[in-house]
């Protein structure tokens, strides 16, 4: 069909890969990628992982170097690429001037994992958040790459199943007595 009406191809595909890539970048697009990454389970916990991973370690880094709370959630939020993470950063902002913990704060999201909090709340107690944050930033930073590698290798596997699926001459899974039988 293509081979006689090459020209719709180009009518059709160029605009909509156009209006795809517009809509993706507009504030509307951003909430609707970041909404249906957070139905994707391995996507999901990734996205979790790495925003306590940023979290962590940009809270750590700017309270260590001796900035207000209030400010650094704020240079927080400001560099929170997902939409959904930045909207919890913001509430958390919100709640934390308002005179709640931190610990509270975050766990009011309900979007983090329990062990950031666990460690938020123990910096809290003891005096030594910057450290905590620490510990939760190499913690969590060690965990995306552990699923990052995770998610590569389950593609990479697919990726070999359906190629071996569609030609078993050039990477048989398996093997059948019947094609020894023919050598």
């Amino acid at each position: 069909f293509f081979k006689t009406k090459w020209y719709l191809l180009l009518l059709i595909g160029v605009p909509s890969v156009l209006g795809i890539k517009f809509f993706t970048k507009s504030d509307t697009g951003k909430k609707f990628i970041t909404k249906v990454k957070m139905k994707i389970g391995p996507v999901r916990n990734l996205e979790e992982k790495t925003a306590a991973a940023n979290i962590a370690r940009l809270l750590s880094t700017l309270l260590s170097s001796g900035m207000y709370m209030a400010e650094a959630l704020n240079i927080v939020e400001g560099t929170m690429e997902n939409e959904y993470y930045r909207e919890c950063v913001a509430q958390v902002k919100k709640d934390v001037r308002n005179g709640y913990s931190l610990y509270d704060a975050f766990d009011a999201t309900n979007a983090f994992p329990p062990l950031l909090l666990n460690l938020i709340q123990i910096g809290e107690k003891t005096g030594e958040i910057s450290s905590m944050l620490e510990r939760a930033a190499n913690y969590f930073e060690e965990e995306v790459v552990l699923h990052e590698f995770t998610i590569d290798e389950m593609f990479d596997d697919s990726g070999n199943i359906i190629f071996a699926a569609t030609d078993k001459n050039n990477f048989p899974l398996y093997t059948r007595k019947s094609d020894h039988l023919a050598e």
